[in-house]
């Protein structure tokens, strides 16, 4: 089967649309170390999370802010986020002490997505991103840290019920 000039000029133009979109999608992407923050940036985590006593479950805003060496912000930084007694954490036989959001707001945000202890997050343009952590009511006392992680950098905050 032989192809008329106009269907070459179409497989050309198919087959060049495929290579652009793939250089695309490999050139733009986080996927590599781009996102990850150098030796010697530092994260910021804004927002304790420790209580006396709850008498209901209780949510709590976290912040985390990625600046380069020099104090500049780091944009797009990926992050990994954990803590030892976050869902589904059982050290010791304790069953979880709190649950991570995506999202701020934790339940009372509609859209919120429940993460498992170690999940990967991105800040924003800004270099920031906010997460939240629901305490759940009756697990008794705790101290926990939460740690934020980014290539060798680390950022940590309190999470607890005295």
């Amino acid at each position: 089967m032989k192809l008329t000039i106009k269907h070459n000029q179409i497989v050309i133009l198919v087959l060049l649309l495929v290579v652009f979109l793939a250089v695309l999608m490999l050139g733009c992407g986080t996927n590599g170390k781009d996102c990850i923050a150098p030796a010697g940036s530092s994260i910021t985590v804004t927002g304790s999370g420790s209580f006396v006593g709850l008498a209901a479950d209780t949510g709590i805003n976290y912040t985390v802010v990625v600046k380069y060496s020099d104090g500049t912000i780091m944009p797009k930084a990926c992050i990994n986020i954990s803590g030892p007694l976050a869902f589904p954490r059982n050290p010791s036989g304790l069953l979880p002490r709190y649950q991570f959001y995506f999202s701020p707001n934790g339940t009372n945000n509609p859209n919120n997505v429940a993460e498992n202890s170690g999940f990967d997050a991105q800040t924003d343009d800004f270099g920031a991103y906010t997460f939240s952590a629901m305490i759940t009511a009756g697990t008794g006392t705790f101290t926990d840290t939460i740690t934020v992680l980014s290539g060798s950098n680390i950022g940590t905050a309190s999470i607890g019920v005295q």
